[in-house]
């Protein structure tokens, strides 16, 4: 038995049998009336598991809603702001031992939920914020970090707070004179990495590293240009990804920064590429990105474990591939995007990278069920404990309504 959240006009839990359990290794994927959904259109969806946990965090009429499956279906979807708000942005992150951390702009205030492994504790607010980008990340211990733009008299600076196991605490703020936005934030093993971006002498991305306490911003290099810097820590090093019109004038590309043995080297992945996706994998680092190969977009991949690492594409040749989700647990990796089909239309895509490489799609491997247009937004993506995996997107229903679909691996 498996069950979902119906969408017909009211919400309706239903239970769909029929047939034998799927094997672990098999994706469940939803047929056209199966997708969560509070009663309104879905804009943004995001996906992570708190250990076994999955957890699934979406909006829908700018109202910000949550629903989590611990084995026998995903329940309720439960409004987080309060009535009469509006969400302007928010981000999710967890942990393999079961905490997590959600993190909302409710008007012009900031409310944050935290989940242990015993559920989920009432909402703290921490004051005023603005921006439309929030970021949050909890390392290894369960150690939780979050960032938000914050306006201090006439300049608008990125403010991170630490969870110290009792409350939230300030830890960092990026130095007065300029203007900080888009911030980033990756954990691991008691360590914590920021990346933003700021208009000082053209618009540059900066980072500054936690371990132990916070090192001086590094500014780099390579210009900004649009998107939002994205960081990534592991045992492989820091790593900051963002979009550039560097080092030829007119050449737009995704450019990599990573910190080894304390000094930062920086690099430009493929031209015209989109900002890259990062995960941090045991000893390595993996880039994911999307990028025109024979005049067409593409789903493009590079694993950092060894030299030179070489590009891959993802996605199926000669049919237009965008927007790439990234996850990654352990030694696994889980990329979906959004796809046009060899038939018409569009889909969803997924590729696995795991010990003995990668796992590439078929036409056959669509996850998205036929009929409604899949919306082009970047899927949400998750990796848990015990091979569980989490596909979540938005696309149309029967009546041309943006619902949030979602497939699955237990």
């Amino acid at each position: 038995m498996r069950s979902i959240w119906l969408g017909l006009g009211a919400m309706v839990l239903a239970a769909c049998g029929g047939g034998p359990r799927p094997q672990a290794s098999e994706w469940q994927k939803p047929a056209p009336g199966e997708y969560l959904s509070a009663g309104a259109a879905a804009s943004r969806v995001q996906a992570a598991f708190a250990g076994p946990v999955a957890i699934l965090v979406w909006t829908e009429d700018q109202q910000l809603y949550r629903a989590e499956d611990t084995g026998s279906g995903f329940s309720t979807p439960e409004a987080m702001n309060a009535p009469g708000t509006r969400v302007y942005a928010y981000a999710l992150a967890a942990s393999r031992m079961g905490q997590a951390v959600l993190v909302w702009r409710e008007d012009s205030r900031i409310e944050v939920a935290l989940r242990s492994a015993s559920g989920w504790a009432p909402t703290i607010n921490l004051g005023l914020g603005e921006g439309s980008r929030l970021a949050a990340a909890i390392d290894n211990y369960g150690s939780g970090w979050l960032a938000r733009q914050v306006k201090v008299g006439s300049e608008h600076r990125v403010r991170v707070s630490h969870w110290d196991g009792q409350s939230w605490n300030p830890s960092f703020e990026t130095p007065a004179g300029s203007t900080a936005s888009s911030p980033s934030l990756a954990a691991y093993r008691r360590r914590a990495l920021l990346a933003w971006a700021e208009p000082s002498g053209g618009t540059a991305v900066w980072a500054s590293l936690f371990d132990g306490g916070w090192k001086a911003p590094k500014r780099f290099a390579l210009g900004f240009t649009n998107g939002n810097p994205m960081a990534a820590l592991g045992d492989a090093g820091a790593a900051v990804a963002w979009r550039t019109t560097d080092p030829a004038p007119g050449a737009v590309g995704s450019a990599l920064a990573r910190e080894r043995s304390g000094s930062w080297e920086t690099s430009v992945i493929g031209s015209g590429a989109s900002e890259a996706k990062l995960a941090s994998l045991p000893q390595s680092l993996l880039a994911v990105w999307q990028q025109r190969q024979s005049g067409v977009s593409a789903i493009f991949a590079k694993h950092y474990r060894q030299t030179p690492a070489q590009d891959r594409v993802l996605s199926l040749p000669g049919l237009k591939a965008e927007h790439p989700g990234l996850a990654a647990f352990q030694d696994q990796a889980l990329v979906a995007w959004v796809q046009d089909l060899p038939g018409g239309g569009r889909g969803i895509l997924a590729a696995e990278l795991g010990p003995r490489g990668w796992r590439l799609p078929t036409p056959d491997d669509v996850l998205s069920p036929a009929g409604g247009a899949v919306l082009d937004k970047t899927p949400a993506v998750a990796l848990g404990v015990g091979g569980r995996a989490l596909v979540a997107w938005i696309q149309r229903d029967a009546t041309g309504v943006p619902r949030v679909y979602l497939a699955r691996r237990r």
